[in-house]
């Protein structure tokens, strides 16, 4: 996976880093296969790529610290959301370059496609959702 933009090479920056990675860069990047969404999608959309916040959250849900407070989901991403905020910008920047890697990893014949609303659900009228599809 050598991901080269303007001469930049985003590997190389992301592997010469010292932050401390709970998973491996690979499983980072890539969307997770064990998720609600993933287990009853049946049409096998491709889900977007993930930014660079929800890149940060996965990998700090996965810290020691987080994984064994016993605190619920929603406790966890509210903390986990104001170690985002105190986070440094050149740690800011690496996950931003992850969520970059990400983008290059989707496959390039993918577009945005809203869904149609249901009349029957009303947070699809509250809501845009989106979806990747081929084209």
């Amino acid at each position: 996976m050598l991901a080269t933009t303007e001469n930049i090479n985003y590997d190389e920056i992301v592997k010469k880093s010292n932050y401390k990675f709970n998973l491996p860069i690979e499983e980072l990047i890539n969307n997770s296969k064990a998720t609600q969404r993933e287990k009853r999608n049946k049409k096998q959309v491709i889900p977007r790529p993930p930014n660079a916040y929800m890149i940060y959250r996965r990998n700090k849900a996965e810290s020691p610290d987080i994984k064994s407070s016993g605190q619920s989901s929603s406790s966890k991403s509210i903390l986990i959301a104001d170690m985002w905020k105190n986070e440094t910008d050149k740690n800011k920047q690496l996950f931003f370059i992850l969520s970059m890697l990400a983008e290059k990893n989707c496959p390039k014949d993918l577009k945005y496609v809203q869904k149609k609303p249901s009349n029957t659900s009303k947070s699809s009228k509250t809501s845009s959702n989106f979806i990747l599809s081929k084209l």
